[in-house]
């Protein structure tokens, strides 16, 4: 069985579009992390400026990240969701909502 990160990538509809990044930190708890639009360096997608969501900037600091009774391929598929509200020390607004199931 692998191990690493419990955890989900959802992105856009291109490789350059931008994505959101839900994990499960066993120390620290669910992390978000985005990656910012238009900021791949490569072609497909890869090479990306990403950032972490800090819960203190957020009025809304909703993220859940759990295994399914799925696997393929010896990867256990997870599902959940991020609710997100929060306000960036550059004034840069984050707000939306995501459920994933069988990512």
């Amino acid at each position: 069985m692998p191990y690493g990160r419990l955890g989900a990538n959802v992105h856009a509809d291109g490789p350059n579009d931008g994505a959101v990044y839900v994990s499960l930190d066993h120390v620290t708890g669910h992390r978000v992390e985005i990656e910012v639009p238009g900021s791949c360096r490569n072609a497909n997608g890869t090479d990306c400026t990403v950032f972490p969501v800090s819960r203190d900037r957020c009025a809304t600091y909703d993220a859940n990240v759990e295994p399914t009774g799925t696997v393929v391929d010896d990867v256990r598929l997870v599902g959940g969701h991020v609710r997100l509200d929060c306000t960036l020390e550059d004034g840069t607004r984050v707000v939306g909502a995501i459920t994933f199931d069988e990512c």
